[in-house]
């Protein structure tokens, strides 16, 4: 029986010596609340023993994280150790626990001896302070509008009219007030430190409303933006065709629509005139051939307007020239078979009337391969080419071009093409003795010769000349398409013939008398 009773007793005392046998646990975050850290910052925690006593061995548990420190058989009056919080969720309490074996040595004991060692936990609950996202945007435009997911879009009308955006006040746990900061195009005005913000924006810029929170005892911040455009006219002014033809003295009715646009001016110019006006519509009228052009201006409240003109062929085809191989035609077109022929119409191109062709040969000897086109029958005439054309001469022809369309005859050219390896040749043998005499293309026409000149070669003189309808000498004539030299009184010896014709194509040939 006095056993057990002193046992009891001993049990008893023991127990109040354990609890002096305390220790501390406190952290240190630079000024952080120990108790309410922010998410994702480092935290230093304490643990200290009651005077005297020594830690032999700490269980460390902080979060997930968790670690074991043993000293044996020494111990240590402190530990120290640095967790991370690394979660921003509402509710979230982290727990740091230290499971710690404590021992006191008794003194002047060689090796040391340990008074007795207990076993005791401290639990140090911490509570990371948390600020849920931004749930939505608020807008008050034309048409109040709520935007809930972040980086969206939105239209706000024109003009300068304020525009209030607005969001939520973010959950907060622990409960703490939240401090906002609003962010919005240069050009827009407008200021507040609350979740509501009244901007008076210019009247056409685009731009980013953004809008970041914070509790005011932490930082981590929570955001959302809208990126607002204005409604201005887009540069898309689409035009429909209402009907009518692109005659001269008919009309045609054309529609423009244009995105965002309430306003529309048309007018006229070229072959077209303005009749009557109906918003969006228009009457233009045909006034001869050529070229007309449609113009609208589409504008809003943004008074960014966008201008577009269109282009139209009016008319019959106004013939703007032909090319012979790609060079301006000439009176005379010397070539080398066959030549290519182009012809250009100016009121073709601009959604104009397409126009058709016919290719003919006037006279002289030749042939003509024209390319095939839209046929189309004008007065009784078929035009069924289009601009292009391949011809050859024997010696000389010439080509006529033509054009017409739905609304009529149009222009025509002509062309001269002279085969220039066939224009002329001499007639007379060389040597000659009293006469040269050159004999040109048959069918040329009379005037395509300008001069011929027989210059001797050591004096370089001119001792006869035939000019074409001007001032020839008493020795020279022309009969027919024959060029006659009377050489029969001159001095024997070299001498050198120039031919020239139309457009200055010069020919020498040199010349024996004897």
């Amino acid at each position: 029986m006095k056993k057990i009773f002193f046992a009891i007793v001993y049990i008893f005392l023991l127990s109040l010596k354990l609890s002096a046998q305390d220790f501390s646990i406190s952290c240190s975050t630079q000024g952080e609340n120990c108790v309410l850290p922010n998410p994702n910052v480092n935290i230093e925690y304490i643990i200290v023993p009651s005077s005297g006593w020594g830690i032999h061995t700490i269980n460390w548990a902080a979060g997930s994280s968790t670690e074991t420190n043993t000293t044996s058989p020494s111990y240590f009056t402190n530990y120290t150790v640095n967790w991370k919080n690394n979660d921003n969720n509402p509710g979230v309490s982290k727990t740091v626990t230290a499971t710690a074996i404590l021992r006191k040595a008794i003194p002047n004991t060689s090796p040391v001896q340990f008074e007795y060692s207990a076993t005791i936990s401290r639990i140090l609950p911490i509570k990371v302070k948390h600020i849920a996202p931004i749930t939505s945007m608020s807008i008050s435009t034309g048409v109040p509008s709520t935007i809930t997911s972040s980086s969206s879009s939105i239209s706000a009308p024109c003009g300068t009219a304020p525009i209030t955006f607005s969001v939520p006040t973010p959950f907060t746990d622990p409960n703490q007030p939240v401090t906002y900061t609003w962010s919005f195009p240069s050009t827009w005005s407008g200021s507040s430190s609350s979740n509501t913000i009244t901007l008076t924006p210019d009247a056409n810029s685009d731009g980013t409303v953004s809008v970041v929170a914070k509790r005011t005892d932490g930082t981590v911040t929570q955001s959302f933006n809208v990126f607002t455009s204005r409604g201005r006219v887009q540069n898309d002014v689409a035009l429909i065709d209402y009907g009518g033809n692109f005659c001269s003295g008919d009309s045609k009715v054309f529609g423009f629509t244009a995105t965002n646009a309430t306003t529309y001016q048309l007018s006229a110019s070229g072959t077209f005139s303005l009749g009557s006006t109906f918003g969006n519509l228009g009457v233009f009228n045909i006034n001869g051939n050529g070229t007309g052009y449609a113009t609208v201006v589409a504008n809003n409240a943004c008074n960014v307007p966008v201008t577009q003109t269109y282009n139209f062929g009016t008319g019959t085809p106004v013939l703007t020239g032909v090319t012979v191989d790609g060079n301006p035609n000439n009176y005379i077109n010397y070539i080398n078979n066959p030549a290519v022929l182009n012809a250009a119409v100016s009121n073709y191109g601009f959604n104009g009337i397409s126009p058709s062709f016919n290719w003919t040969i006037q006279g002289g000897n030749g042939s003509l391969y024209p390319n095939s086109g839209s046929p189309i029958t004008v007065n009784g005439t078929t035009y069924s080419h289009n601009n292009a054309a391949y011809a050859y001469a024997y010696d000389f022809v010439i080509v006529k071009v033509a054009t017409a369309n739905v609304c009529g005859e149009g222009g025509t050219a002509f062309m001269y093409l002279q085969d220039q390896s066939n224009m002329y040749r001499m007639a007379s043998p060389n040597p000659a003795q009293n006469q040269i005499v050159v004999e040109l293309s048959a069918m040329a026409p009379p005037d395509m010769l300008k001069v011929i000149q027989l210059v001797s070669d050591g004096e370089a003189r001119v001792v006869r000349t035939y000019t074409q309808g001007g001032n020839s000498d008493r020795f020279s004539q022309r009969v027919g398409n024959k060029v006659t030299l009377d050489v029969s009184n001159i001095p024997r010896g070299k001498y050198f013939l120039n031919i020239i014709f139309t457009g200055n194509k010069k020919f020498t040939e040199q010349i024996i008398l004897n």
